[in-house]
This record gives C-alpha cells, structure tokens and sequence, in this order.
C-alpha cells in the first residue's frame, strides 16, 4: 500500500495511508489529505489517481501550482521517494510493505478481474489442443465474461470517475449552493420581521374602514389599500416562507450529497447523488416559477406599504415603525431574491451536467 508523509520542521510527522481510487488535497475539511494551517493551498488543491500503471498526481487549477520535485506539474505520475509540494507542504511519496495490493480494497477490486482474465486464457490454452469447436466455445466465454464485467463495473466506475471530475471542476457552483444557503436564511429572517410586523397594519386597516374621514385619505394616497390587499400580503408572506424553507432542504440535500460522495465515491454514494441531483433539478425549476412571481407581488405590498405610511405616519405616527421595518425587511428580501433566481439557472444546469 502507497502512503503520503508530511514532513514539518519541530513537528511529528503525518501519514496518510492511500487506500481508496481518488483522493483530493487542499486546505478544505472535506478532503482526503486535508491542510488546514497551509494556507498557501487552495481548498481543493491537487488529486491523487490510481491508474492501471500507478498513482498520478493531477493539479485543479491551484493558485500558487503543485510541484513534483520542485517542479510545476499539470499532472505527474509518481515514483516512490518523489516530493510532492502543495502550498508549503511536502509530501513524501512512499510504499509500504511487498505487495502493492496487499490491503487496498479498492486496488483489489481492480486486480480481481486481471486474475480473472489470466486464468480464462489458461483454460482458453488448454481447450485449443481439443479442437477448433472448443475454442470457439471459450472464446464466445471468455467475450461474454468481458462483456458483462464491462457492464456492470467498468461502466459504472468509469461514471463515478467522471462524476467526481464534474465536481471537482465545478467547485466554482458548489460554492454559488453554499452562498445560497446563506442568503435562504437571510431571506427567511426578513419574512419573518413582516410576517410579525403585519399583525400591526391589518390592526390598524381593520379600525379605521368605518371611518370615512381616515379611509378615505388612505383611498386617496393608494386606491389599492384595503384591509382584505394587506391581509394578503400577510398570507404571500407566510405560503413564500414555507418556499422558501423548501428551497433551503434542497440545496443542503445537494451538499449532503456531494460531501458523501467526495469522500467514498463508491457505487452507493453515487446512486444516492445523481437520485438527490434529479430530484433537486425539478425543486429549482418549481422554486425559480414561484420567486419571479412573489418578487413580482413583493414590487407590489412595497408600493401599498409606501402610501399606507404616508398616510399612518399624520394619523397614527407609532405605525411607521412597522412599515418602515416591513419596507426595510421586503426590500432585503427583493434584493436577495434576485440573486436566487440569477443563480438557478446555472445551479441547474450544473446538476443537469452531472447526472448526464
């Protein structure tokens, strides 16, 4: 088995065993030969692939490069004793023990089927000596064998293989998911500043509809003011909150997901993506329809809201309070909108790339 060692001055020294296929190296937690005091490294930094001839070390487009014996590689395949510098770590490439395969389950799984083959064409060896109809036989074996090994592991590795590449290059929307999250939940702390502050305003609308005087200046001011119009805007608040939460358990579905993937990146992780991926691609088209019509609604309880506190402020001047919290909140809550819904489209297209 290959291991990495991590020489630091004055410190012991770090090992990391190298037993699976794919292993990522950066600053990040997430990945495999993690370095989080270099920081030097970018959060995904390099990869390690175990190739039919041997570990390779690939460079994901690092800031400061990844170096193979002091010199700056694109990709590299290593031999035991090479210095592999990321940042300002050096990492020893090393064996441990005879047998290369010896513990490594994922090597095993690809040193199976060559044992397979080697003793198939033995026995292929011993029936040509029977005759011509016998080798024919073993040989529409031996076709079938590859063939159906081909199917269901080669084909579905070769997947996973090109999932993780997906990912791996498209760090750059996995962050736009992160920051989407962040804004999910500024949006519903905002609605939730309306959604207590409108009590107030449907209070206030409810006492003063008997009153000609104080109506009709509010009539005045907005035509469109009406206690049932406020009422409704309470109503869109509370339905687009719940949408938003909906949207939020997609998009930390979409993390989970990937960060178990990341790190297995075996048959069952990836099953459970591309699964949580389709999913989440019918949730961004359905959340997309529903913000471009509430961000069209929210354009409208501002305006309503503005006249209303034009009015309140001569009559009831304690109620701008609420207003101005709710104009405040709903404005936040636009601006945020909007970058949810310019990043839908390339969140959905980059999920669409992966599970194609």
């Amino acid at each position: 088995m290959y291991k990495l060692i991590e020489n630091k001055t004055g410190e012991e020294d770090k090992t990391f065993p190298l037993k699976g296929i794919v292993h990522e190296i950066g600053r990040a937690s997430s990945c495999d030969i993690s370095l989080p005091d270099n920081m030097k490294a970018s959060r995904i930094h390099a990869r390690l692939e175990k190739g039919s001839d041997g570990w390779w070390v690939v460079d994901l487009s690092s800031t400061n490069g990844t170096f193979v014996n002091k010199e700056r590689i694109k990709s590299r395949k290593l031999n035991v004793g090479d210095e592999v510098t990321v940042g300002d770590s050096t990492l020893l490439f090393l064996k441990e023990g005879e047998d290369e395969f010896g513990s490594d389950n994922a090597s095993t799984e690809f040193e199976q089927p060559k044992l397979n083959i080697k003793i198939q064409e033995e026995v292929e060896n011993k029936k040509w000596t029977q005759g011509l109809f016998i080798f024919i036989s073993a040989i529409l074996l031996l076709s079938v064998s590859l063939w159906f090994f081909y199917s269901l592991y080669i084909g579905k590795m070769n997947r996973i293989h090109r999932t993780a590449d997906i990912i791996n290059s498209g760090m750059q929307k996995i962050e736009l998911i992160y920051g989407d999250i962040e804004t999910s939940k500024r949006i519903i702390l905002n609605l939730e500043l309306i959604r207590d502050n409108m009590p107030v305003i449907i209070d206030f609308m409810a006492k003063v509809q008997d009153n000609p005087r104080i109506f009709n200046e509010i009539k005045k001011e907005s035509p469109d003011t009406t206690l049932i119009a406020v009422k409704m805007g309470l109503d869109n608040t509370v339905e687009f909150e719940q949408q938003i939460n909906s949207y939020l358990k997609t998009m930390q579905q979409i993390l989970d997901a990937t960060e178990s993937f990341k790190k297995a990146q075996d048959r069952k992780t990836y099953n459970a993506l591309i699964k949580g991926y389709s999913n989440a691609v019918n949730e961004l088209d359905k959340s997309r329809d529903i913000f471009l019509k509430y961000n069209d609604e929210l354009s409208g309880l501002n305006a309503l809201l503005i006249s209303l506190d034009k009015v309140s402020s001569k009559i009831v001047p304690s109620l701008s309070k609420n207003t101005g919290i709710i104009l405040d909140a709903s404005n936040k809550v636009k601006n945020d909108l909007q970058r949810l819904i310019d990043n839908i489209k390339s969140e959905k297209a980059f999920l669409i790339n992966v599970t194609g």
